[in-house]
Formats: structure tokens, sequence, C-alpha cells
């Protein structure tokens, strides 16, 4: 079987292009996204030891550190951040009998003034934020996922309306897995430690 030239030239024309877009995408895209991302977390925990310091409040009080560690893990581990990655964690998460991070923080800041925990849930969210967007948008696996997740989204809203709580789950075992990525107490820090090495 003999492929004629024309055939032959947009094939390779083709494979070129699809080169090109992953050089570009992996070695230059991916590494100016990540940056961007992690200034910006740094940018969200430089808010909170400002927030901090305006307040009067100490560095130690359990609150600020639960929320410290969560910003320290995401911006340790913002290289590995993608869906998968995300999953992982999610899921060494879900059969933790422990208290979730929102029900720690909500203890560790009982003593605090109403307007300081509302400025650190708000640093909270967009920490959250950040690091989600980053893991759907900065990713082509995060594309793909977003397309299923969409799809299912509107399978769910239109045939399941009840079963909406899926985020919620997500969010949470999020926040603890960034939290404890943070405060170096998840089994999978020594993994992540050595391949970052």
């Amino acid at each position: 079987m003999i492929i004629d030239p024309d055939t032959a030239g947009k094939l390779i024309l083709a494979a070129l292009g699809v080169a090109a877009f992953y050089c570009v995408y992996f070695i230059q895209f991916r590494k100016t996204l990540n940056a961007f991302h992690r200034d910006r977390l740094f940018a969200l925990r430089d808010t909170l030891f400002d927030l901090m310091t305006s307040e009067g409040i100490r560095y130690d009080h359990p609150a600020h550190v639960l929320l410290r560690n969560q910003a320290n893990g995401l911006i340790r581990y913002a290289d590995f951040v993608h869906p998968l990655s995300i999953m992982i964690l999610v899921l060494s998460e879900g059969g933790n009998e422990s208290p979730t991070f929102m029900e720690r923080f909500v203890r560790a800041s009982e003593d605090l003034p109403v307007s300081v925990r509302d400025a650190m849930l708000s640093i909270h969210n967009k920490l959250n934020q950040e690091i989600l967007y980053f893991a759907l948008f900065g990713t082509l696996t995060g594309w793909l996922f977003v397309l299923i997740a969409l799809i299912r989204a509107f399978i769910i809203i239109h045939f399941w309306p009840k079963r909406t709580g899926l985020i919620a789950q997500i969010l949470h075992g999020v926040d603890g897995a960034a939290e404890r990525l943070g405060s170096a107490q998840s089994p999978l820090v020594g993994a992540l430690s050595q391949s970052h090495r």
C-alpha cells in the first residue's frame, strides 16, 4: 500500500503541529502557568501573615497554623497538581475518621473575632479556588476532566438533582489533604519528597 505524497505531507504536517503544541504547552506554557500559580499562592499566604500582624494575633494560634500549613502544602507541591493527584489525595482523605479540616478550623478559631475568622475563611476559599483552577485549567488532563465533569453535571442536574453534594465532598477532601501535606502528616509526603528531588 503506497501513500500518495499529498496525504504523506498532510500527515507529517499534522504530526509536526501536534509535536509543536506539546512542546509549547509542556515546556513553556506549563512552566509559566506554574510560576504564576505559585506567586498567587505566596500572595495569599502573605495576606494571611499580614492579617495576623494587623490584628495582633500570635503566629502560633491554632487556626493560623492550620491555614498556614494548608498554604505551605499547596505551595510546596504545586508542581504535582493535576486532577489525578487531587483525586488520589481526596481518596486518601476519604477513610480518615479524624475531624475534617473545616471542623478543626472552626474549633481552633472560636476565640478569634468574627471579622478575623471571616477573613481567614476568605483566604482559605481563595487557596482552594487557586488550586482547583490550576488543576483543571493548567493541564490537558484537567481540560478533559472539565469536559467530563460538565457532561456529568448536566446529566445529574437534569436526572438526579439530589446528588449535587459530591462537589462539597471533594472540597472537604482537598482541604484535609492540603493541610496534611503542609504539616508533613500525609503518607504521600515521603513519596512526593523523594520524587521532587
